[in-house]
């Protein structure tokens, strides 16, 4: 992550079914002996440092501390673990609160969840994760809340667009997601986003597929012509023109159309002839 200033004061993540807690970290005394830094940029000269403050606008100095990244135009990447655990049939709730004090021109506070044992002193952004989700905010133009869910090894990035706010207020984001793969994005307690993972996000391969090996066939035309279908009324004596396209060739059609004309069916007798590409 490469950022301007903020801070994140409380992180969490728990399952409704049970209330069951796996991860909660509100950045007290002794955060610094549950997470762990990562040294990935350290070669480079851009790894930050993390401060531990309230930062400028806070309710208590002590209670209200969380991480702060302090300097300008650095990364910053920092990991705990947590127990294993499974949610089949449980909301799993995720959730943090992230103040940018300074109006970031460009910067991000992504939290991910991981799928197992890394080497944490050398996290960085091409470790593999299981969910991505945090608000980006780059310029006038992006202004975005990333969720990402990886799956056989490929990212997929969701497809609507969810909002993030970019004022230098504190702000809680949370995810819902339910066992009906279903899902909720709420910031401050305000539902901004829902949906479903078979909608929302490209993961299922398509119902349909190219055939790599098909090939169009030797007698086909490009050239779709136009059908004129005259449809008489032969109670009324009125003549109906319709115009539409149509793929067939050389070929004879009869055939009956009914009509609803004042709720009642009215029979129409149609008889098409082409040869050659011509209408008779």
């Amino acid at each position: 992550m490469r950022h301007s200033s903020f801070a994140i004061a409380l992180l969490g993540m728990f399952a409704l079914a049970s209330a069951t807690v796996y991860f909660e970290e509100r950045f007290g005394p002794g955060w610094e002996s549950r997470w762990v830094k990562s040294k990935n940029k350290e070669s480079e000269g851009t790894q930050g440092t993390f401060g531990w403050t309230a930062g400028k606008y806070y309710a208590d100095a002590e209670e209200d501390k969380g991480l702060q990244t302090s300097q300008d135009a650095r990364f910053y990447q920092i990991s705990a673990e947590f127990p294993k655990f499974s949610n089949k049939d449980k909301d799993l709730i995720f959730q943090f609160s992230v103040k940018h004090e300074q109006r970031i021109d460009c910067g991000g506070g992504y939290f991910k969840i991981l799928p197992g044992p890394i080497d944490q002193s050398n996290f960085n952004g091409d470790t593999p994760y299981n969910i991505m989700f945090g608000p980006d905010i780059c310029g006038s133009s992006t202004k975005r809340t990333h969720l990402i869910f990886t799956h056989n090894g490929k990212n997929h990035l969701i497809k609507k667009e969810i909002k993030a706010e970019n004022d230098e207020l504190t702000h809680l984001y949370t995810l819902i997601l339910h066992p009906d793969n279903t899902f909720q994005v709420n910031i401050d307690g305000n539902q901004v986003a829902s949906g479903n993972l078979k909608e929302d996000w490209d993961i299922l391969p398509p119902k349909q597929i190219k055939d790599p090996n098909a090939k169009k066939p030797s007698d086909w035309v490009d050239k779709r012509p136009f059908l004129i279908l005259k449809i008489r009324n032969q109670k009324a004596g009125m003549i109906f023109l319709l115009k539409f396209l149509t793929l067939m060739q050389r070929s004879l059609m009869t055939g009956m159309m009914n009509l609803m004309e004042n709720g009642n069916h009215q029979l129409f007798q149609t008889l098409i002839t082409r040869e050659n590409g011509n209408q008779r």
